[in-house]
């Protein structure tokens, strides 16, 4: 009787005969990439031509740092002159370094122990190709490190077997980030993916360009101090201006984003300037208060430029200039 494996692998056979008699050793390769399949076979014969065997095999692979892969074990009855095969798994080796064949072989009392170098596997990094398209900017985060792929630039970078991958997706100027394309994909929208590396890819963020509106300012020009309405007042920056209702409300559309200057004026009261940061697509409320010009009869309330009524200091000159005396003069001026 003689039972025996034969281990087909990718590139090499490894054939062992374990009858003690017949051993071939293996065609080792130098090497193969980490990310390989590993096949095999192994082959069972009984060449005994009086009695029937019932033969369990156990066949693996261990890695340099003792992990398993691919455990198989079936047990066989073979008539005299009969043999069966029992074919492994495909196996994916993921630590470089030497690994090494085990099989055993169980029958009666007999126990087979055979151990091959099978394979050396090599440890190799992964090919990750980012596109900006149009108007953006990706920010790869692998291996401990940051790769800017920026606007219309494309990136080759290389990325460790396994390592977990983010990458970030943000919009430039005028545009508005789409999606990406490519795999793998963490929703059509997202801006942040994250994955592990376990194989090349080629991914891309898109970006549609944005149409950009033009903002609009809206609010009331009332009367300091009453809140009453003030019809006619003039509200205007450049070439942008309204005039107020009857409620004292005013609108101005059609302003492009950005900082601008209004000034608000009104006939019988101080003006006011302020600045307004205007947004595209939206409406900026801003409501002012004019104070009334004094009119010399004590009824003014404010000089324009943020000032309550109060004290005045007055300088007294005589000729050659020199300040005899200064005379602190208190405003009489009906509050309101």
């Amino acid at each position: 009787m003689s039972t025996g494996f034969e281990i087909k692998l990718q590139w090499p056979h490894v054939h062992d005969i374990t009858d003690q008699v017949v051993y071939h050793e293996a065609d080792l390769p130098a090497g193969i990439p980490e990310t390989n399949n590993v096949r095999g076979q192994a082959w069972v014969a009984n060449e005994h031509w009086g009695h029937t065997f019932v033969v369990t095999v156990q066949l693996w692979l261990q890695g340099p740092m003792g992990n398993i892969r691919g455990y198989r074990e079936q047990s066989f009855t073979l008539a005299p002159g009969k043999f069966e095969l029992m074919r492994a798994e495909p196996v994916v080796l993921d630590l470089p370094g030497r690994w090494r064949l085990q099989g055993r072989y169980l029958y009666d009392q007999w126990d087979w122990n055979r151990s091959w170098d099978a394979i050396d596997c090599m440890a190799i990094n992964h090919s990750l190709t980012l596109t900006s398209q149009n108007g953006g900017t990706i920010h790869a985060f692998a291996d401990g490190g940051e790769i800017t792929v920026g606007p219309g630039q494309t990136r080759t970078i290389d990325v460790s077997r396994g390592s977990t991958v983010s990458l970030q997706a943000a919009a430039g100027s005028g545009y508005k980030f789409r999606r990406w394309t490519g795999q793998p994909i963490n929703g059509e929208t997202s801006t942040m993916v994250q994955f592990a590396m376990m194989a090349n890819y080629s991914i891309t963020a898109s970006w549609d360009e944005e149409v950009v509106g033009p903002g609009a300012l809206e609010g009331y020009v009332v009367k300091h101090g009453t809140g009453s309405p003030i019809a006619g007042a003039t509200v205007k920056s450049g070439v942008y201006s309204a005039t107020t209702n009857s409620a004292g409300y005013y609108k101005i559309t059609g302003i492009p984003a950005g900082s601008y200057t209004f000034t608000y004026s009104a006939s019988g009261y101080w003006s006011e300037q302020r600045g307004v940061l205007i947004q595209s697509d939206w409406t900026t409320q801003l409501d002012v208060a004019l104070k009334e010009v004094d009119n010399g009869n004590g009824n003014g309330n404010g000089n324009g430029n943020g000032e309550e009524n109060g004290e005045i200091l007055k300088y007294v000159l005589i000729a050659g200039g020199v300040v005899l005396g200064a005379v602190l003069i208190r405003q009489i001026a009906g509050r309101r």
